[in-house]
Parts: C-alpha cells; sequence; structure tokens
C-alpha cells in the first residue's frame, strides 16, 4: 500500500490521504483521478475502516467495471466487499430492500427502453398519433424531462399543445398499475423514499461511513439529492470532478453543484490535481488560456512533464471541400511517420459535420470508423431522402425488376404518415408480382387503386410526377430540398423539434452541390451510384481512425486529434448561445477545453470559408480560435494542388472540362426574381454575391447565390 501512495505527487497524496474531512477533489483532464480515488479507497481500508461501509458511486457500468478490477489488484479479496455502483443500481438496491414503504413490491418491474416503446405502440394507438410524426425516442424524452423537473402530467399538458403530455398522463398511469418503474423511476423513487421515510434514511446512513462520486461535475440535481440524503453528518464525502469539463448540462447536470460543494458542506478541503500526465505543455498553455474566459470555474492552470516544441497547426480552408482534404493529408503523413490510424481522431460539434469528412476518407480508402454514432449516408433521415431521389430516377438496364425501385417505395409511402398501412402495401406488393410492375406502376393504375386508397396514394404518386418533370430544369441539390419540403418530411421534423435531423439534410444538400461543383454534368444516377459504392465498404473496425462527436470523446485520448468545423455559429454553436446565452456560450468553451486536451501529442484546428447555408451568413472563424494565444500556434499553408481531389468516379464530362459559368446580371434590392424551388420573390437585400430575397408563404426570406441558375431576374 505504501507503494502506491508513494508513487502519488503532493496534491494527489493529500487527496488520498485526507479522511477526516469532506475533500472535493478538482482534477484536471488526464491528471490521474482514478488513480487516486483507488489509493484513497485502499488507504481506508489500510486504516481499518470495513470496506462495505466505503461506497463509490460512477455514473457508467464501463467506470464501474474499471474501478473495481484496478481495487482488485490493491486490495486482493477486500475489494469485493467495497460497495462500486452506478448510482441507477445503487437505486434499484435501495428499492429492493425498501420499496414496500412507498406502496411498491420488493420484486417490482425495471422498464428497459424496449418495453417502454412497447408501452408507447398501445398509447399511440389510443391517441392516434403517428410514429413517423412523433418518433418513440423523442417523446420518451420528452417524457423523461419532464419527471426530471418535477413536473406532472397535468403541468406538462399545461406547457404543450401536441399529443406528447397526453401520452405522458397514460404512460405514468400504465407505470402505476403495473407498479413498475422506469430509469428515470429508479432515481425518483428513490429521492422520494430517503426524504420522506426517516426510518429507511438513518438505515441507508448508518451503513456507510465513507461515500465517493466520481464524475462529480455531471451530476443532476436528482442524483445530488441522492448523495445528500445517505450521507449522516458524521460521515465523510469525497467528490471528484472538473468544473471545466460540464458539458452535459442540456441532460441536466449543474455547474453550481461542484462549485457551490463547499457552501453546502462547510468541512471541506479543496485539493486540486493540475499535473497532466498526457499532454504536451503547449497543448495545456493553449487549452489554459481558452478556458481562463469563462467565468463560471475554479481556477486552475494544467501543467506537464511533457515538453515538445510542436505547436498547435491552424489551417483556414477556401471551402468545406478542402477542409476534409486537408485532414487527410495530415492523416496520411501521420501514418507515414509512424503513426497507427487508431492513434488518431477527428472531432467535430454536431453530427452532420462528419459527412465531409467520411467522403474522403471514404474515397481516399483511409480507414475510419464513427464512435457513438451513425455514419452519415446511414442515418434515417439521410437513407429516407436518397429513398425519395431513387423515385425520379431512370429505370436502371440492370434491374429490370425495378427491385431497387420498390424498397424505395417501400421506405417512403408512408413517411410522412398517409394513412397507408403495412397491409395495404403488402397487397400492392403481391398486385405488383402478380402482374410484373413495379410499385409505381401499380400505384398509377386506376383499376388496381380506386376509390378511398387512390385518394391516399394520389398525393404521393403526384409529387413524384412533378419532381420528375422537374429535374431538366431544376439543380439536383435544390431538386431533393424541394422534395423534402413538398413531400412533408421538413414540417414533420420541424414539428418533432428534431434539429439534427434538419441540419443531416441540409448537409445531404451540401455534398450534392459539392458533388455538382466537381462535375455541373452529373445525372441523379451517377450520384446515387457513386453512394452505393462508398456505403459497401466494410468497417475497419480495428486500426481505424476514429471520427465522433467532442460529447462522444469525452475520456478518451489520442496521439493526434483535429478538431474540425471552428466556424462562428457551429463551434461555439448558436443554437447554445440563443438558447442559454452567456452559459451556453460557457458551456461550449468548455466543450473546445475538452476538445483539446484529448490530443496527447498533435493537436491540428480547422475552419473554411464561403457561405454556410444553416447559418443564412458568410463563415467566420470560430471566436475560440482568437482565445488561443499566437505564440502556441502555427498556420498550416501546405498546397493541396497535387493532393488527390475529392471526385465522384465518373469525373467530369469532356463538355463540362474549361467551362466558365456565364456571366449573370448583378441583382440589386427591389429586384424581381424567380426562383425554379421557392417561385416568385423580391430582392430585399444584398451582400457581395449574396442576395436575400422575400417568397410569399411559406418559404419566407432566403440567402442565395445571385449567380445560381436556379435564381433568375424577371421584371416586375
Amino acid at each position: 500500500m505504501s507503494s502506491v501512495i508513494d508513487s502519488l505527487n503532493a496534491p494527489q497524496k493529500e487527496a488520498a490521504l485526507t479522511l477526516d474531512k469532506d475533500v472535493r477533489i478538482i482534477a484536471g483532464a488526464g491528471s490521474g483521478k482514478t488513480r487516486v480515488l483507488m489509493a484513497r479507497i485502499a488507504s481506508l481500508v489500510d486504516n481499518g475502516i470495513l470496506p462495505w461501509r466505503i461506497l463509490a458511486i460512477t455514473f457508467t457500468n464501463k467506470a464501474a467495471r474499471e474501478m473495481k478490477e484496478r481495487l482488485q489488484t490493491l486490495l486482493q479479496d477486500a475489494a469485493r466487499d467495497v460497495r462500486i455502483s452506478t448510482i441507477h443500481s445503487l437505486c434499484v438496491r435501495i428499492l429492493r430492500e425498501d420499496a414496500s414503504a412507498i406502496g411498491y413490491p420488493k420484486n417490482f418491474t425495471i422498464l428497459d427502453g424496449d418495453d417502454q416503446k412497447s408501452m408507447l405502440r398501445t398509447i399511440y394507438k389510443e391517441l392516434d398519433m403517428d410514429r413517423t410524426t412523433f418518433p418513440p425516442a423523442a417523446v420518451l424524452g420528452k417524457i423523461s424531462g419532464w419527471k426530471t423537473a418535477g413536473y406532472s402530467p397535468e403541468e406538462a399538458q399545461d406547457q404543450t399543445d401536441g399529443p406528447e403530455a397526453k401520452a405522458y398522463e397514460l404512460y405514468e398511469r400504465q407505470l402505476e398499475d403495473m407498479k413498475a418503474m422506469d430509469f428515470d423511476d429508479l432515481l425518483l423513487k428513490t429521492r422520494h423514499l430517503l426524504g420522506t421515510n426517516q426510518e429507511v434514511r438513518d438505515k441507508w446512513q448508518n451503513r456507510l461511513d465513507y461515500i465517493h462520486v466520481d464524475e462529480f461535475q455531471d451530476v443532476d440535481p436528482v442524483q445530488y439529492d441522492i448523495i445528500r440524503l445517505l450521507k449522516r453528518p458524521d460521515a465523510f464525502l469525497c467528490v471528484v470532478g472538473d468544473p471545466d469539463q460540464t458539458i452535459y448540462t442540456w441532460r441536466g447536470a449543474a455547474v453550481d453543484i461542484i462549485l457551490n460543494f463547499a457552501r453546502d458542506f462547510p468541512n471541506t478541503r479543496t485539493v486540486i490535481l493540475n499535473e497532466n500526465y498526457r499532454s504536451s505543455q503547449t497543448i495545456l498553455d493553449a487549452a489554459n488560456a481558452l478556458i481562463a474566459h469563462n467565468h463560471g470555474r475554479i481556477e486552475k492552470d494544467l501543467f506537464s512533464s511533457i515538453e515538445s516544441d510542436r505547436k498547435i497547426e491552424t489551417f483556414q480552408a477556401q471551402d468545406e471541400s478542402q477542409e476534409p482534404l486537408q485532414v487527410a493529408r495530415d492523416i496520411t503523413r501521420a501514418r507515414k511517420e509512424g503513426l497507427e490510424y487508431r492513434d488518431i481522431a477527428v472531432l467535430y460539434r454536431s453530427n452532420y459535420l462528419s459527412r465531409g469528412i467520411e467522403r474522403v476518407l471514404g474515397k481516399l480508402r483511409i480507414p475510419y470508423r464513427i464512435y457513438g454514432g451513425i455514419r452519415f449516408y446511414e442515418r434515417q433521415e439521410i437513407k429516407d431522402m436518397l429513398s425519395y431521389l431513387k423515385l425520379i430516377t431512370e429505370p436502371d438496364p440492370e434491374d429490370p425488376a425495378q427491385k431497387s425501385l420498390d424498397l424505395a417505395v417501400m421506405r417512403v409511402i408512408n413517411v410522412p404518415r398517409r394513412g397507408i398501412g403495412a397491409r395495404t402495401v403488402e397487397k400492392l406488393q403481391k398486385e405488383a408480382a402478380d402482374r410484373g410492375l413495379n410499385l409505381l406502376e401499380v400505384l398509377r393504375d386506376p383499376q388496381t387503386v380506386s376509390g378511398a386508397a387512390a385518394k391516399k396514394f394520389a398525393p404521393f404518386v403526384e409529387l413524384v410526377d412533378e419532381m420528375k418533370s422537374l429535374r431538366a430544369s431544376v439543380p439536383l441539390d435544390e431538386l431533393m430540398m424541394r422534395m423534402a419540403f413538398d413531400s412533408g418530411y421538413m414540417a414533420m421534423l420541424k414539428d418533432t423539434r428534431e434539429e439534427d435531423r434538419e441540419e443531416n439534410i441540409e448537409e445531404l444538400q451540401a455534398d450534392i452541390r459539392q458533388a455538382l461543383q466537381e462535375n455541373p454534368d452529373l445525372t441523379l444516377e451517377e450520384y446515387l451510384q457513386d453512394l452505393s459504392l462508398f456505403t459497401d465498404r466494410d468497417e475497419e473496425a480495428g486500426n481505424a481512425v476514429s471520427l465522433m462527436t467532442v460529447h462522444a470523446a469525452k475520456g478518451l485520448e489520442f496521439e493526434q486529434v483535429h478538431i474540425v468545423g471552428l466556424n462562428e455559429g457551429v463551434f461555439p454553436s448558436l443554437r447554445a448561445m440563443e438558447e442559454a446565452g452567456r452559459d451556453g456560450l460557457e458551456e461550449e468553451r468548455r466543450l473546445m477545453y475538452v476538445a483539446m486536451t484529448r490530443a496527447k501529442k498533435a493537436l491540428y484546428l480547422s475552419w473554411n470559408s464561403g457561405y454556410s447555408f444553416q447559418l443564412d451568413r458568410h463563415k467566420t472563424p470560430s471566436r475560440f480560435i482568437q482565445e488561443i494565444p499566437e505564440d502556441y500556434v502555427k498556420q498550416e499553408s501546405t498546397p493541396l494542388d497535387n493532393y488527390p481531389v475529392h471526385k465522384s468516379p465518373q469525373g467530369q464530362s469532356r463538355k463540362s472540362r474549361g467551362r466558365t459559368p456565364k456571366p449573370t446580371t448583378r441583382l440589386r434590392k427591389g429586384d424581381h426574381v424567380e426562383h425554379t424551388v421557392y417561385g416568385a420573390g423580391m430582392v430585399t437585400d444584398v451582400q457581395k454575391d449574396i442576395v436575400s430575397v422575400a417568397f410569399g408563404h411559406p418559404n419566407g426570406v432566403r440567402k442565395l447565390n445571385m449567380h445560381h441558375p436556379s435564381l433568375q431576374k424577371v421584371k416586375g
């Protein structure tokens, strides 16, 4: 045991050996907090504290397993008796023993995700709710939010006109009838039990002398209440966390809990662990400078004995296609220098930003994996929109039976909801098979489809026919967006407030636009074929570059890290700043701090120029770039002229080589215009080549490139 303590630095020893006070350990990134926590528990056992009177709470099963394994090495058999548990597992243990005090049997049922969705199916039928318009995951998320915030079903119904609050009421009623609990109930019922029943509270408090909580910066108010209710006045509480890494406030975490801990527990010693064993000093200096702009924090500067002359490399791409090329170039260079792909990560603020990186890495045969997420072209909304596009393609001579077309029809015929059930689709499939037709042909046949069924199918068939007629006159990227709007798909996403999925569709439009810029004669069929070749590639699970959001990267480390999409409004997120003001900005800065401190040796920061259709404005570098002192930064300027470019396999046609765009009439404020998708409108503002145009309802004001062929000036 003494050898473990001797191996700790001075602050680590203080944290491990302070056993007569409550302790708040402010543990910077890479500062060895788990090692300290294990040494502390081992020290308690070494000092005669009974192992089963020691509790360590963490928040993932993986972290709990790792703690047990490490403690086993230190304590051997005694480690088995230390209570190491996730917060949910602890609550289950308490409720299994004492749930009868609040009217539940000891063998109450715990609902998992599948059970919850099964319950929702019956509720959806009763309320005539559509699963497409109201995805079960989104509805369950709302119910969870209401429960955790303490809103009853009646109070939730006062907040919204949608059916979700009524679904919440029926959901809670079913839980009560079944005497069952979901994961939120495990916490809420435990808090209620401990808070209202002194006998039960005293029993559990008297079992615990030392309580430890890991990742304390991520604790929410309900969890904090449970922890406080478990601690008797003469017991000791040790919490470990880093306010600078609080990045889950959207999930209920409250940074004030760790900041104000000493106010709640006056007998507290605060120990700061700021020696980092992961990153170079240059990376830490830059991260320290960045996070110093936040106000809601406990001041600390990370330092490291890992010296390096290597600066952080930044790169401003000319456009969104050049940025992933530069990332690929740097990855290839690192690989040639001996770094494994698995040692490299590409981090981004939002999932939609993976698209460009995936495209380039896939084309250059650089193996990659999406960590904690789904590949861009495999996401539900992307597959839906590609299926819509498939409906307006020309017949494939290699698929005479049009099976791929039928698959597309089956995927989207009732998305959004059109009142077309599975049984109806089965009848259509049988009719098509019997007559040797594809599903679209059957839908167009008045002999097959008539009466009420015809009314359901007619809008779908009309949409397909109209979009097909526009192929020759409307650019492919805008045609896709028109299908997204005219089909009702975008309205469906707006109704369910699934902004990430909307962003993914906008990013698909950017993907098509980029493909057209590279090959203006690219056909829809060629584009879809290109994607099929791209998505058929197998993922190399072992030695592969990791692509992930910054949230998913928490707790991980890599030799080389690329943070991409560092544009103002993207990272930091405009949505986060609009919704939470300065608090939102500070959380975004903490997120950037987490991203930077994932890197051990090499850190690359990049952003791109041009116009953002997501933000409706010209792109500017993130303020976080400006907050990093120039002393730690080196601007990359390597030309990409000789690097493999992002081309479709078909390449440019002969007609497109050497083509220069025809000059267009410059537009002025007040000009009347006609747009192939949005119709007639009037220019309300001009900023260089970008015009704001007011269109009729429901299109509103749109910002467009005045030179795009879809926009034409007309006489007023």
